[in-house]
């Protein structure tokens, strides 16, 4: 089989990253290539949980589960779609930055850092901006909402910081990105 083709879609919340990875996934299906789309394993744990993700520990658990994901199905496929690339990740726990505050907290961090930049490698990225307000929807909290500017500003700043090309996506619309998406 040839190389995978690694896609990412990386944005704050609410941005259409699932929107966009699941149908560009289906659109090339119906093209005879075997593609997948990865979703973001935070959803459904926090879903599961019943409660927001609480710290640098939890968000090294989803890290790690999302890398689980990517791992099992990635080899299988010509081209994979992502809506939660490993740096998302790392955006989110730097959000709580003022929660870290033992030397246990900032070795998970480091040990986060670590494993995004050996296997965050992505051979397109679209970045979303921000067009619309999110909403509390049992995942994403008001809390968590309240902070989209500044998580989009964490992930600007984390492609930035590693010299990562991207395609800047800011069309008003998920159906408008989606177009400039293909």
């Amino acid at each position: 089989m040839n190389e995978i083709k690694r896609i990412a879609f990386a944005g704050a919340q609410d941005t259409g990253k699932t929107t966009i990875a699941k149908e560009l996934s289906s659109r090339f299906k119906t093209r005879n290539y075997i593609t997948e789309y990865i979703d973001e394993a935070a959803r459904f744990y926090v879903g599961r949980w019943r409660q927001p993700i609480m710290g640098v520990a939890d968000q090294l658990f989803l890290i790690d589960k999302q890398l689980d994901k990517e791992q099992a199905i990635a080899p299988k496929c010509q081209i994979v779609f992502y809506d939660s690339p490993l740096f998302l990740g790392y955006a989110y726990t730097l959000l709580n930055w003022n929660d870290i505050k033992t030397v246990r907290d900032i070795d998970m961090l480091v040990h986060i850092y670590e494993k995004i930049l050996i296997n965050g490698r992505y051979d397109l990225i679209f970045y979303l901006k921000p067009f619309r307000v999110p909403v509390d929807d049992g995942i994403r909290t008001k809390a968590l909402t309240s902070q989209n500017s500044k998580i989009d500003l964490m992930i600007k700043s984390y492609l930035d910081l590693h010299n990562l090309e991207y395609v800047t996506i800011d069309a008003t619309t998920v159906a408008e990105r989606d177009r400039k998406s293909t």
